[in-house]
């Protein structure tokens, strides 16, 4: 049903007032997702039905995956927070952390428990830190 709508908008309405009421599958919610063809339509959507999404933890990563550029992750961790969408068994990329917040503080202890055992999935990992400027 969700095609026969004309306009993104549209589309977008349709999910926010739907997420109101019902609640999803991850399968569901990302064919839901995958209608939207603009990277920033999809993840309006993605927020909007963010937290209607049952058993949503252990696929996040996967959702991420398959309905998104790796560029649009940084967005998604400042609107969703980024203990959400932290992905434990692919760490890789940037992260902008508030340490005032407990998820974000969270997140760096793990990357950091990761740095200072040199292993990540038992395997020699190699490290790139860079200080932020404030």
């Amino acid at each position: 049903q969700v095609n026969n709508l004309t306009s993104n908008s549209s589309k977008l309405l349709m999910v926010k007032r739907v997420a109101k009421d019902y609640s999803f599958t991850v399968e569901q919610a990302m064919a839901l997702i995958a209608n939207f063809f603009r990277e920033k339509d999809r993840e309006e959507a993605f927020v909007s039905l963010y937290s209607r999404i049952r058993r949503r933890k252990s696929a996040i990563p996967r959702m991420l995956l398959r309905l998104f550029e790796r560029e649009w992750v940084p967005q998604l961790q400042a609107r969703l927070g980024v203990m959400e969408v932290f992905d434990v068994y692919r760490p890789a990329g940037k992260y902008r952390l508030d340490l005032c917040k407990m998820g974000d503080r969270d997140v760096l202890q793990k990357v950091l428990e990761m740095v200072l055992t040199d292993t990540f999935e038992h395997r020699k990992a190699r490290w790139w830190l860079e200080q932020g400027s404030y």
